[in-house]
């Protein structure tokens, strides 16, 4: 393969060419991720963070050993085998966050503001007839979520990687949630369930033109096109239930990390000094992620009229990878032919690397009771403790904002006769409220360089609530 070597007089294109690629690959994370998704600015799923219907998200999320609606698709596809006749819901959450933040205006400043999360779940239980008749079932459960004025189908954001930001509960958990699930009962004592968790994806291209007179004034506005298909990601959740004894149930759920990772090959044609330079530059980012999961619960029915249940859930943190963008030069051409290996390596270094964010894993603890007042009343109540994943900031490049977490819940659960008469057994109507409580955290910053010098403490509270209407056929 012949390699250029640049002229005398044209020696001036390489100094420039380093900087104007290093400017490009700035803005081609927050470009792209802007025209795919039409983003606004602690990753994780809205089932984690609000509950999937409003009966769990009274109960502090749990559900793992008691699901018999939809939500079993995503707590525990083995309990839909609860459902012991067909079942349709809906639903609506809204969440209004108060996170403070205590920093400098120039800190605040760089902080997306989270804003306020609307979510219409909504699915169906069907169990099978006949001789598979309390063997077999099947669900399906949706979840849009969005702010006050869209819902997305799905949302990216890629900050730069040493920008403050929240982790677990920013925008990126507005998206789009599918869930399916099979559970059957081969013995008594034993349901086991099979689901599987859809995100959208978006593969696809991008082609950029530009003049690199146009940073003087002089040159033709940027041109760029991409295309892209939309493609599913599809994350596995299995369960089993174990039903030991008439008051007591046992259950296990693994659910597996989401990630869904936005990979562009971006083509650009770069005019400089009369030459046409051609680089290829591919895109890479972490959309969405949610850890893997591995939950246990236990459901007591104490006496005929209350039932509590325990939830203890571990996450995998330590897999979560960084949420910035991040790209890598992988061929220049000057007018058609290579640059040399040792200019493009000096290119390379010159681009930013996204440092480990070096999350832990959590053991998240989640108890909660109902209490029957009559047969169409029921009240709810639970609690949780949210350990953050993040370790303290003060001394990393990093500036992810979050902390431990109390997540107090409760709600109430009405029955009443179909006023409409489509249905002829009783309608179910279930609210809820959730406060997330954080605990404040300070730090200090050190380096002048850094986005969050010279430090900021965070703390606050998110209110959400809602309400599901249940339907047995």
């Amino acid at each position: 393969m012949k390699i250029i070597t640049l002229p005398q007089n044209l020696a001036g294109v390489h100094r420039h060419l380093i900087r104007l690629i290093f400017l490009l690959s700035q803005l081609l994370v927050y470009w792209t991720a802007g025209l795919i998704f039409s983003c606004s600015p602690v990753w994780a799923s809205p089932l984690d963070v609000y509950g999937f219907s409003s009966r769990h998200a009274a109960r502090a999320n749990t559900g793992t050993a008691f699901s018999d609606d939809y939500s079993g698709v995503y707590y525990n596809p083995a309990t839909l085998i609860l459902a012991d006749r067909p079942i349709f819901g809906f639903g609506f959450i809204y969440s209004n966050p108060s996170l403070l933040t205590e920093a400098a205006p120039e800190v605040k400043g760089k902080i997306f503001k989270t804003k306020n999360l609307t979510g219409f779940p909504i699915g169906f239980v069907l169990p099978f007839s006949g001789k598979l008749k309390g063997r077999v079932s099947i669900g399906f459960g949706l979840l849009l979520a969005g702010d006050l004025n869209r819902t997305y189908f799905a949302n990216g954001y890629a900050p730069a990687m040493n920008y403050p930001q929240f982790v677990q509960v920013d925008q990126r958990i507005y998206r789009t949630a599918i869930n399916l699930g099979i559970a059957v009962k081969p013995h008594r004592l034993l349901s086991l369930g099979l689901g599987l968790h859809l995100i959208p994806n978006s593969p696809g291209t991008m082609q950029i033109k530009m003049d690199a007179a146009n940073y003087s004034g002089s040159g033709v506005s940027p041109e760029a096109s991409l295309n892209w298909n939309w493609v599913y990601h599809l994350s596995p959740i299995a369960g089993l239930l174990l039903d030991l004894h008439p008051r007591w149930k046992i259950g296990l759920a693994f659910r597996d990390e989401v990630d869904t990772l936005l990979d562009i090959p971006v083509d650009t044609i770069i005019t400089m000094e009369g030459l046409e330079v051609q680089a290829k530059i591919p895109l890479k980012t972490h959309m969405n992620y949610t850890p893997r999961q591995l939950a246990l619960g236990v459901s007591f029915q104490a006496s005929r009229s209350l039932n509590t249940a325990l939830d203890l859930t571990w996450i995998a943190w330590s897999r979560f990878p960084s949420p910035s963008g991040e790209i890598q030069i992988q061929e220049v051409k000057i007018m058609g032919q290579p640059l040399d290996q040792e200019k493009l390596e000096e290119i390379q270094k010159n681009l930013p690397r996204n440092p480990n964010p070096d999350f832990h894993d959590t053991l998240v603890p989640a108890l909660s009771a109902e209490y029957s007042l009559r047969k169409d009343l029921q009240i709810r109540g639970g609690y949780s403790f949210i350990p953050t994943p993040v370790p303290d900031q003060s001394y990393r490049a990093t500036n992810f904002l979050d902390y431990h977490r109390h997540l107090l819940t409760a709600g109430l659960g009405i029955s009443f006769t179909d006023p409409f008469g489509i249905f002829s057994r009783p309608v179910r109507l279930d609210l809820h409220l959730q406060e997330h409580i954080f605990q404040n955290r300070k730090t200090t910053k050190s380096d002048l360089s850094n986005p969050g010098y010279p430090g900021y403490e965070t703390g606050g509270s998110i209110l959400s609530g809602g309400l599901s209407f249940r339907m047995e056929l």
